[in-house]
């Protein structure tokens, strides 16, 4: 058996261990995932973290994946992201993206919308990735972001937002984004 099949089978074993319903069957994947993983196991760890509530595998999981320092990585992470719900696990993977210095500006809008949809920690957060975020602009990227921005700001009595001020240095910065591509 080859090498790679040998790690497709090994990986397919890792995740169905992921899906147990047993704590220590998952933290023992865990730690195998550790020490061996590789990028395709990501997924499968942020659906873990997704639906898992129980704190000693989120802090693995947390662990893991902030250690992930591999470039193959970042687009796993970020569609992760686009697609995720509003769940507890969302800030952790958001602080995961700052952390690795995971380039923001390919799905900036996706960042205002979680910034205005979300908790007022997820705000932060996404205010932090963007402003770290360096790179090629995408106008379409920055208009859309611009539409969201201004019609959370159009809202009436939405100054109250404990959030507001968060998202009018969001709305600063993109707004500079914008002056960068004109």
């Amino acid at each position: 058996m080859s090498n790679e099949k040998e790690l497709s089978k090994k990986n397919q074993t890792l995740i169905k261990a992921l899906e147990s319903k047993d704590v220590s069957i998952v933290l023992k994947a865990l730690e195998e995932i550790e020490k061996n993983g590789n990028s395709s196991l990501i997924r499968p760890m942020i659906d873990l973290g997704v639906r898992e509530e129980n704190k000693e595998i989120r802090d693995v999981l947390q662990r893991i994946l902030f250690g992930i320092k591999i470039s193959a990585a970042h687009p796993i992470m970020l569609d992760a992201l686009v697609e995720m719900k509003a769940n507890s696990f969302r800030q952790i993977l958001l602080s995961m993206i700052w952390t690795a210095n995971i380039n923001g500006l390919d799905h900036l809008d996706t960042f205002v919308k979680i910034a205005i949809e979300g908790t007022l920690y997820e705000a932060i957060e996404c205010l932090t990735v963007i402003e770290e975020s360096e790179g090629e602009l995408n106008e379409e990227k920055i208009l859309e972001s611009l539409l969201l921005l201004n019609e959370y700001r159009n809202k009436p009595g939405i100054k109250d937002d404990p959030k507001f001020s968060i998202l009018e240095s969001i709305f600063v910065k993109v707004s500079d984004l914008n002056k960068g591509i004109q």
